[in-house]
C-alpha cells in the first residue's frame, strides 16, 4: 500500500512540516496562481496540475488529462501517487523529496528557478501503461520562500520513449545539481563498502557526525571521511540526495 512506502511517507513530510509564514493565511488567495492557469500553454499530448503545499491538495488539473490518462479532472488526484508503475514509485518519491529539500535551501529570490524532471511509467484508467514526462516547478512561495503553489507539466512520450528507464534531474536555470537513472542507480551502491553502506544508512535517519560516531564506536574524523567518500562515489553534491539510497 501506497501509505507503507517510506519514500512516500518522507516526502509529506518534507512538504507538510515546512514551517509556514504564520500570516499566510491572510494573503494566500493574493498568491492563487489565476495567471499559469489560464496561461499555461499545452500541446495535445499534454497536461498540467497545480498542488498547494500546505496540504497536498490539487487546486487545479486541466481538462486535458482525461484525453492521456482517462481519468477527469475530479478523479486524478485520487490515482496519481497509487498509478505511478510499482516498480518506479519509491525512486520517483525520492526525486520529489530532493526537489523539495533543494528547494527549502534557497533564497527567496531564486525559489522559482528550481525544477524537477522525471520520466516514469502512468497506468491509464483502462489499465493501460504509457510513458510521461513530467517537469515540476515552484510557481509561488510564501513570504518566508516556502514552496506553495507546485506547477507539474506532464508529456506522454509513449510515440519516442521505448525503454522503462527512469531518468531524474533536478537543475537551475544555471546548473544542474542532481541527476540519476535507475539503471545506474545499483553501479554507483556497489561502488560503497560495508561500512559506508552502514553510514548511509544512519545518514537516512539524520543522525549527525557525532551521532554516527557514537553508534558505530569510531571518531568523527572516521565519519567524516567516509562521508566525503560516500559522496564521491555515488556522484551526489551533499547529503540531501541522500535518501535515494536508503535501502540499499
Amino acid at each position: 500500500m501506497l501509505s507503507e512506502n517510506n519514500a512516500y511517507r518522507e516526502l509529506v513530510k518534507v512538504i507538510t512540516l515546512q514551517e509556514f509564514d504564520p500570516d499566510l493565511p491572510d494573503y494566500i488567495d493574493e498568491l492563487y496562481p489565476h495567471y499559469e492557469i489560464k496561461n499555461t500553454h499545452i500541446f495535445p499530448n499534454q497536461y498540467f496540475y497545480i498542488i498547494r503545499a500546505t496540504d497536498l491538495k490539487f487546486i487545479y488539473v486541466s481538462p486535458a488529462v482525461q484525453r492521456i490518462t482517462g481519468y477527469t479532472p475530479e478523479e486524478f488526484p485520487n490515482i496519481i501517487f497509487e498509478n505511478i508503475h510499482s516498480e518506479e514509485q519509491d525512486i520517483i518519491f525520492k526525486a520529489n523529496c530532493a526537489a523539495y529539500k533543494y528547494g527549502q535551501a534557497l533564497k527567496v529570490e531564486d525559489i522559482g528557478v528550481l525544477s524537477l524532471q522525471v520520466n516514469n511509467r502512468m497506468k491509464r484508467k483502462n489499465g493501460d501503461y504509457f510513458h510521461q514526462l513530467r517537469l515540476t516547478t515552484n510557481i509561488r512561495s510564501d513570504r518566508k520562500g516556502h514552496l506553495l503553489f507546485i506547477l507539474s507539466v506532464c508529456t506522454d512520450i509513449s510515440d519516442i520513449k521505448f525503454d522503462n528507464k527512469v531518468k531524474i534531474k533536478i537543475f537551475t536555470k544555471d546548473e544542474t545539481l542532481f541527476s540519476l537513472s535507475n539503471d545506474k542507480f545499483q553501479e554507483r551502491v556497489d561502488r560503497l563498502t560495508n561500512r559506508e553502506k552502514e553510514i548511509v544508512k544512519l545518514l537516512c535517519q539524520n543522525l549527525s557526525s557525532k551521532l554516527i560516531a557514537n553508534t558505530l564506536y569510531i571518531s568523527r574524523h572516521t565519519v567524516d571521511t567516509h562521508r566525503r567518500n560516500i559522496l564521491k562515489k555515488l556522484e551526489i553534491a551533499d547529503t540531501r540526495q541522500i535518501h535515494f539510497f536508503q535501502n540499499i
